[in-house]
């Protein structure tokens, strides 16, 4: 089985350097054309199955890239991204400025009311491991839709050689990561890959 993991598309919070979150803003006119490209670059890639973040901008982008099939999107709210506490809202330039080691100490948003690292990564892995049984016996692809933060979590807790945030930033919005599903284990194929929104 092979996992698509979707970050959503640019909103505006994004533009604004906002802290997201359990928090929410809409899609960009360039959110919604760079997810109707992804659309576009998966189009011939079948997949058995869609799910979502229960957060509108990643349902939104979701439906965007699905135009014209017929597949339900089945949300699921441990999709999320982390959540920033009392920081939701908040620049992030600011928050980085007063916070240096934001990246390097793990248990910061838990500090101001948000979750861990480790609290991320338990809620995503139990949500992608229900993904995998519920699908097992089809296989295939399946499309999952989340956050940045929530995607590079994940990928780098399972393989820390995966991307690195220092160097190469955050995920690209309607990036896709791919994960392989075998014998119950995940194991991460690529990080961040715009080439699709790029045919």
């Amino acid at each position: 089985m092979t996992i698509y993991l979707v970050r959503h598309g640019e909103t505006l919070f994004n533009v604004n350097d906002r802290m997201q979150g359990f928090s929410d803003s809409p899609l960009t006119d360039r959110g919604i054309q760079v997810a109707e490209k992804l659309g576009q670059g998966l189009k011939n890639i079948p997949f058995t199955a869609v799910y979502s973040s229960t957060s509108e901008r990643a349902t939104d982008t979701a439906d965007l890239i699905l135009k014209g099939r017929n597949i339900p999107v089945q949300t699921d709210k441990r999709l999320r991204e982390i959540n920033f506490g009392s920081w939701e809202g908040e620049h992030g330039q600011k928050i980085m400025k007063e916070h240096p080691d934001l990246w390097t100490n793990p248990e910061s948003f838990k500090a101001v009311g948000g979750e861990t690292n480790a609290e991320l990564y338990a809620r995503t892995q139990a949500a992608l491991n229900d993904i995998a049984n519920a699908n097992k016996e089809k296989g295939g692809n399946i499309l999952v839709v989340s956050h940045g933060v929530t995607i590079l979590n994940f990928a780098l807790t399972l393989d820390p050689k995966s991307w690195n945030p220092a160097k190469q930033g955050g995920l690209p919005n309607a990036s896709v990561t791919k994960l392989e599903w075998e014998d119950g284990k995940f194991k991460v194929v690529s990080v961040g890959d715009t080439s699709y929104t790029n045919p």
